[in-house]
């Protein structure tokens, strides 16, 4: 089996529509990236979590919206981090995937780090209630 098959076969399965009105972005997010961050969903969750203990920031103990704010100030400012979660989400691309990520890299990059910080911020806070 190839790399590009076996890749494709470990994401999940998710019901997306896909229409003609849609971007080569949006479709490329639906099709591609939003089952590679479902897949990768756990250790990306950790990823952070464990860096606000590194970074002491007290996130545990933040308020719903200080949490949101300090989830997209990392994710926005920080560009050590910022290329670690790309490259944890590219290095899952076929190669055929990699050439339409790099013809929107700006775009792509921007849409991962945004749908990333809704997660770390709705898992945070399923977390805390639990």
């Amino acid at each position: 089996m190839s790399r590009n098959l076996k890749l494709i076969n470990i994401r999940p399965k998710l019901e997306l529509a896909v229409t003609s009105e849609q971007s080569d972005s949006e479709i490329f997010q639906n099709v591609v990236l939003r089952p590679i961050l479902k897949l990768q969903n756990k250790l990306l969750v950790s990823r952070f979590l464990l860096d606000t203990l590194t970074k002491k920031s007290g996130f545990e103990s933040m308020d719903d919206h200080k949490k949101r704010t300090y989830v997209k100030d990392r994710l926005k400012t920080d560009k050590r981090l910022q290329a670690e979660y790309i490259g944890l989400v590219v290095g899952l691309f076929t190669v055929e995937e990699f050439e339409t990520y790099w013809a929107y890299k700006s775009d792509l990059n921007k849409r991962i780090l945004s749908m990333l910080s809704q997660r770390i911020y709705d898992q945070s806070m399923s977390q805390q209630n639990a």
